[in-house]
């Protein structure tokens, strides 16, 4: 999957050469253009770009497989626009912790919102759709696409500061999946006693529950949701280097963007884009054009005897016959 993601990434560090249309004639003469695709100093430092994302991710990968082969259970740090939560993941339900560091990781939750909120009760984020305000009435339903078979282990309830997994209800779901990426956090023990054996709890809060408590207190509307976003700016491992990105997908100064992010703003900026390989074939092959086409200028500037005509005639054999 790595792999196939970096083919992509490159895939969009340049224009598609043949967009453009390729040569500006002026004066019988022919030019390759300086705004075909990015330069050769664009296509390296947005390749450093990427090269810097992938070594981050390689630095959070590691750290989480190290956790885990010594058995130290993975602190992943929540951070918001109202503080810093610091969550430990379980390695009894090794299903819902390995899919947490995958989604937190690969940035999948920067930029997302806690969605619900219930004072006294839980607050629960984890939602990509909440990155779109024009989706608002569709908060709550987004997901990776895909759910994870319950994990319920007798000594994880629903404690004061618990993590556990949303899901979908027992009509709909009767083997008690959980969702993909939705999560909540539950404030209060004694309300959410109930939930026990019924959805998973796979990790607790360490430290910022005061931040839980703050973001729980917030005003929100007949359905749930805050009257001002409670934003996950990002979530990553303790330790690792922080990937950080404004709501819209915009890079914020000292900060990183994950792959599929950076890989949009690529594509909003360079439009529709062919893979590398064939880009720099089609460009040395347009670079070779105009290197031919300047040599027989050059000849045909140099014999006085050549006639009009015959000079088409050169021009036309080469492919390069203008009108």
């Amino acid at each position: 999957m790595k792999k196939y993601i970096y083919i992509l990434a490159s895939a969009l560090l340049a224009l598609s050469i043949s967009a453009c249309g390729g040569r500006n004639s002026q004066g019988g003469e022919e030019e390759l253009s300086d705004s075909i695709g990015p330069s050769a100093e664009q296509l390296a430092a947005l390749q450093q770009q990427i090269a810097n994302i992938e070594r981050e991710k390689a630095i959070a990968d590691s750290l989480a497989e190290v956790h885990r082969k010594m058995g130290v259970e993975p602190v992943y740090i929540i951070n918001t626009n109202y503080g810093i939560i610091k969550v430990k993941l379980y390695n009894d339900t090794p299903r819902h912790r390995d899919n947490f560091i995958k989604l937190a990781n690969s940035g999948y939750y920067n930029g997302t919102l806690f969605h619900r909120v219930v004072k006294n009760f839980m607050i629960q984020g984890g939602d990509p759709y909440t990155r779109d305000t024009t989706m608002r009435e569709q908060w709550g339903e987004g997901g990776p696409g895909y759910t994870i078979e319950s994990e319920f282990i007798p000594d994880h309830v629903h404690k004061k500061g618990a993590l556990a997994a949303a899901r979908r209800g027992d009509i709909a779901n009767p083997m008690k999946e959980s969702h993909g990426s939705q999560f909540y956090i539950v404030v209060d023990g004694d309300a959410c006693f109930h939930l026990n054996g019924d959805y998973t709890v796979f990790g607790e809060v360490v430290e910022g529950m005061k931040t839980v408590e703050l973001i729980a207190s917030a005003k929100t509307n007949k359905y749930d949701r805050p009257l001002q976003d409670v934003m996950v700016i990002s979530i990553r491992l303790e330790g690792a280097p922080e990937l950080n990105m404004s709501r819209d997908g915009a890079q914020e100064e000292g900060s990183g963007m994950s792959d599929a992010e950076k890989l949009e703003e690529l594509k909003r900026k360079y439009g529709n884009l062919k893979d590398i390989d064939e880009l720099h074939k089609e460009r040395q092959a347009a670079e070779q054009a105009q290197k031919t086409q300047t040599e027989e200028e050059v000849i045909v500037e140099d014999d006085p005897n050549r006639e009009g005509e015959v000079t088409d005639v050169i021009l036309e054999e080469n492919g390069h016959r203008q009108e």
